[in-house]
């Protein structure tokens, strides 16, 4: 029996523990162009709080969900495992950081609520698309496959905007 070995080089973060804190900010992104598109609120701050307040509560949603499933599956959920879930997920909170910035700027900047919360979701299409490109090249894919990747992330948040005007508008 031959001993296993790490794919990754020593001191590098488990691949799977990376890709998971990479997915719930991808996922944190696309959650913040929602709440965007579909708030109704007045002022920033009651935006800027409903934001972050959703993102929370998808944060800790998805933890008790994975906790539930070991519980419902006859397992004891490991306690260390629950906390690096928590750790994993928090780039879901971090990704309100642009949009609110985004917010913050545009209401000193002297835009009105309804424009500041429109610029914030470009600033969310923007990010996506820049994820989406970043993965695009990381896999070393050639600039038609960058543009795809760059599209389908982009998409994500574009979808949100089209549902905004369509339906609210």
């Amino acid at each position: 029996m031959s001993p296993e070995r790490n794919p990754e080089p020593p001191g590098r973060e488990d691949a799977r523990t990376s890709t998971a804190s990479y997915a719930a900010g991808v996922y944190g992104t696309i959650v913040s162009a929602s709440v965007l598109a579909a708030a109704s609120v007045d002022t920033t701050r009651s935006v800027i709080i409903l934001l972050v307040g959703t993102l929370l509560v998808y944060w800790v949603a998805e933890q008790y969900a994975r906790t539930l499933a070991h519980s419902l599956a006859g397992r004891r959920p490991d306690p260390a495992a629950v906390r690096a879930g928590l750790r994993e997920g928090l780039p879901m909170i971090q990704a309100s950081y642009i949009p609110v910035a985004v917010l913050v700027i545009a209401r000193v900047a002297g835009l009105s609520t309804g424009t500041a919360v429109n610029v914030a979701l470009a600033a969310c299409i923007a990010v996506l698309c820049t994820l989406g490109w970043l993965g695009g090249r990381r896999q070393r894919l050639l600039l038609r496959g960058r543009l795809v990747s760059t599209l389908v992330a982009g998409s994500l948040g574009v979808v949100m905007a089209l549902l905004k005007f369509a339906v609210l508008h």
